[in-house]
């Protein structure tokens, strides 16, 4: 079986769940937050949020499985 796409892990129960996560949420949150207040511009503070938040989303989403190996 072929190993699963970024997109085929995304849209599972799992996925929904990682993107869905309170942790990450408020982790992007915080670090907008901290971002403002060490005197980063609005739109890089969103930028670290939606990153942070991201980093969280790839760290909970489902592993791919192993590919095939072809035995010459």
């Amino acid at each position: 079986m072929a190993a699963l796409s970024f997109r085929d892990r995304l849209l599972t129960r799992r996925g929904a769940r990682a993107i869905l996560s309170p942790v990450g949420i408020l982790g992007g949150a915080a670090a907008a937050i901290v971002a403002v207040v060490a005197g980063l511009p609005i739109w890089a503070a969103v930028l670290v949020g939606v990153g942070v938040w991201g980093v969280n989303l790839v760290r909970m989403l489902p592993r791919g499985g192993r590919r095939e190996r072809i035995d010459p």
